[in-house]
């Protein structure tokens, strides 16, 4: 199970642009939105923390990692932490 869990919080955050943890804050007051686009990807969309873009020198998303086993914050610090490790960059959401 967290292998899909994990999927799908990266999914989520290639979808959207942002990561997963930001989605789902963006819509908390959005549940049945959330609940659509989890349908309409037939489950692949976890927009809870965890899922994390990867940047190239552009600034341009070239993946995303997503993690679970923890709690959704330390699930989105390992993210952190293992692109870092990788010499990638983390992609940052904007506030809006």
């Amino acid at each position: 199970m967290r292998l899909a869990v994990s999927e799908g919080k990266a999914k989520a955050a290639l979808g959207y642009g942002v990561s997963s943890g930001k989605i789902g804050e963006r819509n908390h007051d959005r549940p049945a939105f959330l609940a659509s686009v989890a349908s309409a990807s037939w489950g692949e969309f976890i927009p809870v923390a965890g899922g994390v873009l990867i940047l190239d020198e552009q600034d341009q998303v070239i993946g995303a990692v997503g993690v679970s086993g923890d709690s959704s914050a330390n699930d989105e610090r390992a993210a952190i932490a293992g692109i870092e490790v990788a010499r990638l960059r983390v992609g940052i959401a904007p506030e809006n």
